[in-house]
């Protein structure tokens, strides 16, 4: 299927890096992966070369630099594939330094802002007639007391934009379940006044929630669609897919090209949807404009989209017709145990269950048998951060200890 001339630059090999990394490779297409952080445990892997280079030390500019003195190595146009908004962004922004000497799917940085901004794709999908949550966008000079009498809880408080919103450490967003907690909230964290909304919380539970992934061609045209079914996530009810399957829904499908041809997006986007049952509706949660973290799924499935992406950079030529498989079941492992344990005490299923569940996966986050060792890296890091918890925890108990023996008797 592919042009092997033209090598793909991975930026980052996290998750979602590593996925598109297997996929191409299938189809033996050259691969350099970037990293810039400790997760990227693809840096391990055997199909790709792989660079440390850090854009938020080095900054916009020298990132640029340097990837242009790496494309002088090959011969032809490197094809670069973003694995997070932040480098979607920068391709964005510094189109006229890398459209020469790249080949990528671009979004003008307007648009692609707009996108990221969910305050702004609320908008997007009012003029769409898509529905949405019940939405509140923060501003720095309001008092948020009125509005938070008048909105429906429990709520969840989300950063307009993921990357450049800094929540407090350990949290991706907050759930308030009173105008007290949401208050409080801010009180706290004064300073996300401005850059945050709050968003109704859609009745049902993780397998209501179901995303469909699209490649819109450089053309303009619809290249290949996908649809997969969350079933759990971590963290539950407001997090990232750890445990799903690859399940077609022509409602969700719909929904999303429509929303996607309003935005004019070119490339790939992932949109998320949630059902409720009391309205018989599915509602807008969020977009996201790149491939999701899930994405070795999709090769799996029957439709490697990574390696469609690159063939219409590289060929320009028309797509094999390609139906995904239903019924592919994929999972993240380290994700996933943290969704056990964080559901001890309400668990909706029991052990054994979830044992069943988990032996269905055949679509893996970082398992791949011809190429163990970013699964070894993964599970050696699980391994060391349960360890020093454990550590941590006798070292306090033995301090409780210590200051209880002396404590004099009266």
């Amino acid at each position: 299927m592919a042009n092997k001339t033209h090598v793909a630059f991975v930026l980052g090999l996290e998750e979602n890096g590593y996925g598109i990394v297997r996929s191409l490779a299938r189809e033996r297409v050259p691969i350099v992966g970037i990293h810039s952080k400790a997760k990227a445990f693809g840096r391990f892997s055997r199909y790709c070369k792989n660079y440390y280079l850090d854009s938020s030390v080095q900054g916009e500019e020298r990132f640029c630099e340097i990837l242009l003195d790496w494309c002088l190595h090959f011969d032809n146009k490197p094809v670069l594939f973003p694995t997070n908004d932040e480098y979607a962004l920068l391709l964005a922004k510094q189109k006229e330094r890398l459209a020469n000497h790249f080949l990528f799917h671009w979004v003008c940085p307007e648009y692609l802002s707009r996108i990221i901004d969910k305050s702004e794709m609320s908008q997007f999908c009012q003029q769409a007639g898509i529905l949405i949550p019940r939405t509140h966008i923060t501003r720095a000079e309001e008092d948020l007391a009125a509005p938070a009498k008048e909105f429906p809880f429990p709520c969840i408080v989300k950063p307009v934009r993921n990357f450049d919103t800094h929540f407090p450490r350990g949290m991706k967003n907050f759930v308030a379940h009173s105008p007290k907690d949401l208050l409080n909230f801010y009180s706290n964290n004064a300073g996300l006044k401005n850059q945050t909304i709050w968003q109704e919380v859609i009745e049902g539970g993780d397998e209501n929630i179901f995303q469909c992934t699209a490649l819109i061609r450089a053309s303009g045209e619809i290249g290949m669609t996908f649809c997969a079914r969350k079933i759990r996530q971590y963290v539950p009810g407001y997090g990232s897919m750890c445990f799903g399957r690859s399940e077609w829904n022509d409602l969700v499908v719909l929904k999303a090209l429509k929303l996607l041809s309003l935005v004019g997006h070119r490339g790939f986007a992932s949109l998320e949807f949630k059902y409720q049952r009391k309205d018989d509706s599915f509602y807008f949660i969020e977009m996201n404009p790149r491939l999701p973290w899930y994405s070795s799924l999709f090769a799996d499935a029957g439709v490697n989209l990574p390696c469609l992406g690159y063939l219409d950079l590289t060929q320009k030529a028309d797509f094999p017709t390609l139906k995904q498989r239903d019924g592919i079941y994929w999972i993240s492992f380290k994700r996933d145990l943290r969704w056990l344990f964080r559901t001890r005490k309400n668990r909706p299923i029991s052990l054994m269950q979830w044992l069943g569940s988990v032996a269905r996966a055949r679509s893996y986050s970082w398992w791949e048998w011809k190429d163990p060792k970013p699964f070894l890296g993964s599970t050696g890091d699980r391994l060391r951060n349960g360890i020093r918890k454990i550590v941590k925890q006798v070292r306090t108990s033995l301090k409780i200890g210590a200051s209880t023996s002396t404590r004099p008797v009266r």
